[in-house]
């Protein structure tokens, strides 16, 4: 593993070398504001820009009413999260969002239920737009092949891999992959996408289905049980520094 770091370069917004400038995809380099760097494999990781996100929920916690809108698919899930969120602090919430339709519709009606049963009333229309994450400067969305790979030798992972769902269990999948693939791992990337919701009174959404990527898995339950995991995940997180990769075996 040490020499496999050895090749290659993770690069995020602010790393040990500065703050990147620039990047060319072409010849895996990239520029800081003192030195240019060209690593043999290069690994984009920055990940999304969630600021205005967070200002949003400082926003709408300072009221007693919201009505939600979402219109991303890849970045709903952030939005489902707040809205159960509020719920959960007794505001009075209603949602308006294509209710991750592309997992599967048994999923988009079973959620639609449990939303309704757990007081988020669906809406057409919402006041307050959730915002979509957005990319740091000088980094994009990047399309990629299904082996998470711009070229021989650029790689991307997490929120910045474009048409992925911006979950953070996926995220750490596509990173366990890129490593895996730098060490000569042939098979594609297969997502699936995994996620918890708590809801109010202590009970929580389990979502898990890879049918958007041509697999049959749709599985969508309620249950107090996967409240306690969420919880436990969550404070997992803090006590690891993040690390989290016995995820993948879940």
């Amino acid at each position: 593993m040490t020499s496999l770091l050895g090749k290659a370069a993770r690069i995020s917004n602010f790393v040990e070398y500065g703050k990147v400038e620039d990047i060319d995809l072409s010849h895996a380099a990239v520029k800081t504001g003192e030195k240019e760097y060209e690593p043999d494999i290069l690994v984009i990781s920055a990940g999304c820009n969630r600021e205005r996100q967070l200002e949003f929920v400082k926003t709408v916690l300072t009221r007693d009413r919201v009505a939600l809108e979402v219109s991303s698919e890849e970045d709903e899930i952030n939005a489902l999260q707040v809205a159960a969120y509020l719920a959960s602090k007794g505001k009075e919430v209603s949602y308006s969002g294509p209710l991750l339709k592309f997992l599967g519709n048994r999923i988009s009606s079973a959620l639609a239920e449990a939303l309704s049963i757990n007081g988020i009333r669906l809406s057409e229309k919402g006041e307050f737009q959730f915002p979509e994450c957005e990319p740091s400067y000088p980094f994009e969305f990047y399309k990629t092949n299904d082996r998470l790979s711009i070229n021989d030798r650029v790689y991307v992972t997490g929120d910045l891999v474009k048409g992925l769902p911006k979950v953070g269990e996926l995220a750490m999948r596509t990173g366990t992959y890129v490593a895996r693939a730098i060490g000569g791992f042939k098979e594609p990337f297969r997502p699936i996408f995994i996620n918890v919701i708590k809801l109010p009174k202590r009970k929580a959404i389990y979502i898990k289905s890879d049918r958007p990527w041509g697999g049959t898995t749709e599985v969508f339950t309620v249950s107090t049980f996967r409240y306690l995991t969420k919880v436990f995940i969550e404070r997992y997180y803090l006590l690891s520094n993040g690390k989290m990769g016995f995820l993948e075996k879940l």
